[in-house]
This record gives C-alpha cells, structure tokens and sequence, in this order.
C-alpha cells in the first residue's frame, strides 16, 4: 500500500512538470550518460604508479619493440637501465628504470648511450627484457 501511495505521488509530481522541463531533464540524463560513458575507459586505464602496473597478460604473439636509451649495465646482476617510451604491452607509461636480461649475453657490447629496441615481460613479479635490438 505505502509503495502505491508513492508510485501514486510520484505521478502526480510528473504529470505537474511542464514539457519543458522533462525535455531538459532528459537531456540533461543522455548529456550525463555520454560523458560517463567517454570518461570511464580512460579512468578504467589509468595508473598512479609503478607498482600499480599488473597486465593480465601479454600481448598475444606479437612482440611489440619499445625504444629506450641505455642508462646504465650491470654484467654481474644480469640487469641494464633504460630511459624508455611507453611500453604498450605493459600499460606502462614512459620512464626511466632498471629492467633484468632473460640472457646476460643481451648486455655484451652494450653501453650507457646506446639507442635500443627491446621486449619486456613481467616474470614473477619482475620485469625482464626479453629480445635487445641495437
């Protein structure tokens, strides 16, 4: 019975708006929609750091080479410092940052300067070049 008297009230306020107003509301509600619904992807890709990146997986069969600067080699570790552009594969914007070798025999004849192309993955939490091309 409470639900009729509302459903009943609610009717009542309707029937009392002028077209004009119900035009605009509308409107007003298709304006709201569209922009969310432009707004939400962008937001859904957004990340604040680092560590907030998590891809679910790699991109399937293709190796998409990423260009970087070579900031630093350490043989030892197995590991090379790069100045990077987004890597799409990882949803990671540009930045610079230490990345370890799949094969240590990647960081031969490599130095602190030089232009590359490389594949990154994330393996067990770490992110690891893959290929390196000069």
């Amino acid at each position: 019975m409470v639900v009729n008297d509302l459903t009943a009230r609610a009717n009542d306020v309707l029937r009392e708006q002028s077209d004009e107003e119900k035009r605009m509301k509308s409107a007003l509600t298709l304006l709201l929609a569209g922009t969310l619904g432009l707004a939400m992807p962008a937001l859904a890709n957004e990340h604040d750091s680092h560590e907030s990146h998590h891809p679910e997986e790699s991109t399937f069969g293709a190796q998409v080479m990423t260009k970087g600067v070579v900031t630093k080699v350490d043989k030892e570790a197995g590991k090379v410092g790069i100045r990077h552009e987004a890597i799409a594969n990882l949803g990671m914007p540009a930045m610079t940052m230490v990345f370890k070798v799949v094969d240590p025999a990647l960081l031969e004849g490599l130095k602190s300067g030089d232009a590359i192309e490389f594949f990154a993955e994330q393996h067990d939490g770490a992110l690891v070049v893959m290929s390196l091309n000069r």
